[in-house]
């Protein structure tokens, strides 16, 4: 510390403060949905607040998030969230995830990510009445974006189409449709999810 009086001024100075760069310490989740819209926040120390600070949030062999997209969800001085985007239709692991700021610097994480298929875990109900009722479809990875979706369907139903009124919602967990309506009664059904050319039952 310096302290100085000058014209009868008293100044004080002290060596107290450091401008430091972002550090990037870990990632979560570590799994995305191949159709986008997994939310991933990005842990560390010194990302301050402003996101405009930065040139874009990249996983590797995607499309780069731009501060100024809709997919850039929030930025504190700890955490920077962003919405992943979608990643064709095949399984791929191992991926980079890095955030970089100008002119050229950048920090990352190797090796941490994976693009997933979609998963059924259950659903709720599992008795639907005859003239059909909402249908919750709980499991991993769906993503938010129904349209990475060609449709779901229940065994001897028409299908029920992203584009229709019965598909209700898309979370990167549950899936909400309304049942078609049956005649007569039956057990044992299947139920699966289709998008390009894979199914999860």
């Amino acid at each position: 510390t310096l302290k100085a009086t000058i014209n009868g001024v008293v100044f004080q100075q002290a060596s107290l403060l450091t401008y430091t760069g972002p550090t990037f310490t870990n990632v979560s989740p570590t799994q995305l949905s191949l159709g986008g819209g997994t939310r991933v926040t990005l842990t560390g120390t010194c990302f301050g607040t402003d996101k405009n600070f930065y040139s874009y949030v990249s996983i590797e062999g995607t499309t780069a998030i731009l501060p100024s997209s809709a997919n850039w969800i929030s930025t504190t001085d700890t955490a920077v969230v962003v919405s992943a985007p979608a990643n064709g239709f095949t399984e791929v692991s191992n991926l980079d995830i890095s955030i970089a700021w100008p002119p050229s610097s950048y920090v990352y994480l190797n090796n941490v990510l994976s693009y997933k298929y979609p998963d059924i875990v259950s659903v709720s109900p599992s008795q639907l009445p005859l003239p059909g009722t909402y249908l919750t479809v709980t499991g991993t990875n769906f993503g938010t974006d129904k349209n990475f979706y060609n449709y779901l369907s229940i065994e001897g139903q028409s299908p029920i189409l992203p584009s229709s009124a019965n598909w209700i919602s898309t979370t990167d967990t549950q899936i909400i449709v309304t049942t078609p309506s049956r005649t007569s009664a039956v057990s044992n059904l299947d139920i699966s999810l289709a998008w390009a050319t894979w199914n999860a039952y």
